[in-house]
């Protein structure tokens, strides 16, 4: 919303009507439900967090697709040009999700490996193992 919003007084367009922005609510909401979906662990319990990841990116490029056919924003085929923008788009976000996930997994593990190397040392030192 707050982008079609920006994007409308960027480009002079004076108004925007309450039906693009009720589709626009109903949209989000609908991507905040797939989300639930994805990220709680009652239905895909035994799912690790990349399967997750992968399947919502999945789940919500198709939602968003129909969604924004929908709305309006897409028309008739489109070009290719503007479905490799969104591909780009979707995949680098992905990436970024992936960088970060495994970036703090490899600070976590350090720390877990030095707390292990810590208790073992101790370990060693009471017990004489």
């Amino acid at each position: 919303l707050v982008l079609m919003l920006a994007g409308s007084y960027g480009l002079n367009i004076p108004r925007i009507s309450v039906e693009i922005l009720a589709k626009m609510a109903v949209l989000t909401a609908g991507g905040v439900f797939l989300f639930c979906i994805c990220f709680t662990k009652l239905i895909l319990v035994y799912w690790s967090f990349i399967k997750r990841l992968s399947f919502f990116v999945v789940l919500l490029s198709v939602y968003q697709v129909v969604g924004f056919y929908w709305i309006g924003f897409f028309v008739n085929g489109g070009s290719v040009l503007q479905w490799v923008i969104y591909a780009a788009i979707v995949i680098v976000l992905y990436f970024c999700c992936l960088l970060i996930y495994y970036a703090r997994y490899r600070r976590e593990g350090k720390m877990y490996t030095q707390a292990l190397s810590e208790y073992q040392k101790r370990r060693k030192e009471h017990h004489g193992e």
